[in-house]
C-alpha cells in the first residue's frame, strides 16, 4: 500500500502549504480575507472546492483506514489483506486523485497570487509570468499524467478491472486530457497578456474548477471499477447473469448530488412541458439538497420524508430550510414505507433514496418506492460505490433480479446510470 500512502500524503501536503514551501495556509487565508474585501471571496470557495470536490465521504480515507467503515463487504476484504491486482489498483487510484488535486492546487495559487498582487496591491501589469507559469504548469502536469498512463497500462491487464465499463486507461486519458480543461488551458497562456485584469482573473478561477471537475468524473468511474472488481473477485455476484445491469458513467458540470440531481429535474421539467416536476427524496437529513433543487426551480412540487429519529435538532434544522417554499415544499416525519402508501402508483416524476444505507433497508424502500414513479421517471439514490456503504450496490442488484425475474426486460439488461458524488439513477 506504499503507493496509495504516497498519494494521499500528497493530498495532505498540499492542503497545508504551496509546494515550494512559499506560504503557510495562515498566509493564504490573510490574502483572501483582503481579497474579499475586493469582492473576489470566491477564491476561498474554489479552494474549498478543489480540497473536497466529489469527495463527501473520501473515499481514500476509507480505504486507507478500514477500521473507519461499517461492518460490511468492504472492510472484510480490505482488512483480510488486498490481492497483489486490487492492491495496484487502488495505488493507481490514489496516485490519479492526487495528480488531478495537485495541478488544480497548483493552478489555484496562480490565480489566487495574481488577484492579490493586481487588486489588493494594484499591481496588474506585465502578465507575461502568467502565461510562463501556466506552461510550467501544464507540462509537469502532463509529465506526470504519462508516468500515470504507464501505470494503468499494467493494472488494466488485470483480470481486477470490469471491461464493460471501459478501459481504465481510456477513463484516465479521457478524463486527465480532456478538452474542457486541457484546450481552454492552451487558449489562457495565448490569450492572458492581452486579457483585462478581471477576465485574467477570472478565466484563471475557470480553469481550477474544470480540472477538479474532470478530477471528479475520474473518481466515479475508477471507484466503480473496484467495487465491481471486488465483486466478482470475491464471487458476490455472477457477473454473466443476463439480468445483471449494465453501469454508465454520465458527467456533470459540477460534483455534488444536488448538481447532478438538478440535472435530472432539468431534464423531466422539459418533458413535463407547463406541469410541475413532482418529486420525493427519502431521507432529508437538513434537507440542504432539497433546498437547492427548491431554490432553482421554482415549479418543483417536493415531499421529503425522515423519521428523524433521536434528530430533533436535524428535524428544525429542515423545517427553517424548507419553511420559505411554503405549500410546494412538503416535509413528512414518517418512515419510509409509511409514506410510500400515500402516494398512488406513478404519482412521481423523481424519487431520490438517500436514507438507510444497509442493504435491506435499500431493498425495502426500492420496493416501496419504484411503484411511485410514472412511466419514463427517473428512480434515483446516493452512495453508490461508496466504500462505506457497499449495501447500496446488493440492494440494486437483488431488486433488479427480483424485479426482472432473473431474465433481462425487452432483451435487455435495465441500465444503471452514475455521476459523481455516488448519485445513481435509472428509468422505470
Amino acid at each position: 500500500m506504499d503507493l496509495l500512502l504516497r498519494g494521499a500524503c500528497a493530498c495532505a501536503c498540499l492542503s497545508g502549504a504551496r509546494a515550494d514551501g512559499a506560504s503557510t495556509d495562515a498566509e493564504w487565508d490573510d490574502r483572501l480575507a483582503e481579497l474579499a474585501g475586493e469582492g473576489l471571496a470566491v477564491f476561498g470557495t474554489t479552494r474549498e472546492l478543489v480540497r473536497t470536490c466529489g469527495d463527501e465521504n473520501p473515499p481514500l480515507e476509507f480505504l486507507l483506514h478500514p477500521a473507519w467503515l461499517p461492518p460490511g463487504r468492504t472492510r472484510q476484504i480490505l482488512e483480510s489483506g488486498l490481492p497483489p491486482a486490487t492492491e495496484l489498483a487502488l495505488g493507481v487510484f490514489a496516485s490519479a486523485v492526487s495528480i488531478f488535486r495537485e495541478h488544480a492546487n497548483e493552478v489555484w495559487y496562480i490565480a489566487a497570487d495574481y488577484a492579490h498582487r493586481c487588486f489588493a496591491r494594484h499591481a496588474c501589469a506585465g502578465r507575461t509570468f502568467l502565461a510562463a507559469d501556466i506552461r510550467r504548469a501544464q507540462e509537469g502536469y502532463l509529465s506526470t499524467i504519462g508516468t500515470l498512463l504507464g501505470q494503468v497500462a499494467k493494472t488494466s491487464s488485470s483480470s481486477q478491472w470490469i471491461r464493460r465499463l471501459g478501459d481504465p486507461v481510456h477513463i484516465v486519458a479521457k478524463h486527465s486530457m480532456s478538452t474542457s480543461h486541457m484546450d481552454f488551458a492552451a487558449s489562457l497562456i495565448g490569450d492572458i497578456e492581452a486579457l483585462h485584469p478581471d477576465a485574467a482573473v477570472g478565466m484563471l478561477h475557470d480553469l481550477v474548477l474544470r480540472v477538479a471537475f474532470s478530477k471528479c468524473g475520474m473518481l466515479a468511474q475508477l471507484l466503480a471499477h473496484f467495487t465491481l472488481s471486488e465483486l466478482r473477485g470475491h464471487n458476490a455476484v455472477s457477473l454473466g447473469h443476463p439480468a445483471f445491469p449494465a453501469f454508465e458513467f454520465e458527467g456533470s458540470p459540477c460534483c455534488r448530488r444536488y448538481h447532478v440531481l438538478a440535472g435530472l429535474v432539468q431534464a423531466l421539467a422539459s418533458q413535463a412541458g407547463p406541469a410541475p416536476v413532482r418529486m420525493a427524496e427519502i431521507g432529508v437529513n437538513n434537507a440542504v439538497t432539497s433546498e437547492y433543487l427548491l431554490a432553482r426551480f421554482p415549479d418543483l412540487e417536493f415531499d421529503g420524508i425522515d423519521p428523524y429519529l433521536g434528530a430533533a435538532a436535524i428535524h428544525a434544522e429542515a423545517r427553517t430550510r424548507l419553511a420559505r417554499f411554503g405549500s410546494r415544499a412538503r416535509l413528512r416525519h414518517s418512515t419510509s414505507e409509511a409514506a410510500a402508501s400515500h402516494f398512488g402508483d406513478g404519482a412521481l416524476d423523481l424519487v431520490f433514496i438517500d436514507g438507510d444505507h444497509s442493504r435491506d433497508a435499500v431493498v425495502a424502500d426500492l420496493r416501496s418506492w419504484r411503484p411511485r414513479v410514472r412511466p419514463g421517471g427517473v428512480l434515483a439514490g446516493h452512495d453508490l460505490f461508496n466504500p462505506a456503504f457497499d449495501g447500496v450496490l446488493d440492494a440494486l442488484l437483488i431488486h433488479l433480479n427480483v424485479t426482472l425475474g432473473g431474465a433481462p426486460e425487452s432483451g435487455a439488461a435495465v441500465t444503471i446510470h452514475f455521476g459523481p458524488d455516488f448519485v445513481w439513477w435509472l428509468r422505470v
